[in-house]
């Protein structure tokens, strides 16, 4: 929690920043919340599989704020183009059907008491056949307030 108290002393006078000459104070305590999530380990390197192989990965998703969220993810900068869309798939936790689900249908709540963390396996299925050599992507995990 960062919380900061913030002192205004007004300034009477015609300069501003003179000392106030009749010594008024105000104080104003600020209870601000961050919103904010970490993401262990980066970068995640799936090695070198060969065609027809799965590979998964496992990362830690940390509510390290204030405040619940809700975090989603997003592909971007692929190379080749829609090889990680197509192919990597990541474990959906929801109680009532846990199952891997594409980058874009998975989503995830934390809150700061009781669930505050996760780990969430990246599962990687290299098409059979594959062209050989470096596929990448970022991977963007993004947090946002529930709705009330």
């Amino acid at each position: 929690m960062v919380s900061d108290n913030v002192y205004f002393s007004p300034a009477l006078g015609s300069d501003p920043f003179l000392t106030n000459e009749l010594g008024l104070d105000t104080h104003v305590a600020l209870d601000i919340k961050i919103l904010s999530i970490s993401v262990t380990p980066t970068p995640v390197d799936f090695g070198d599989p060969v065609p027809g192989a799965t590979v998964v990965k496992t990362v830690l998703v940390v509510n390290t704020g204030d405040l619940d969220v809700d975090v989603t993810a997003t592909l971007m900068n692929e190379n080749p183009v829609n090889f990680y869309t197509t192919n990597l798939m990541m474990f959906d936790t929801d109680l009532n059907n846990p199952r891997y689900v594409t980058v874009v249908n998975w989503d995830l709540t934390l809150d700061t008491t009781e669930k505050t963390y996760e780990n969430v396996d990246l599962q990687l299925s290299i098409p059979d056949p594959c062209l050989l050599g470096s596929k990448t992507a970022v991977l963007v995990f993004e947090a946002t307030a529930p709705p009330p």
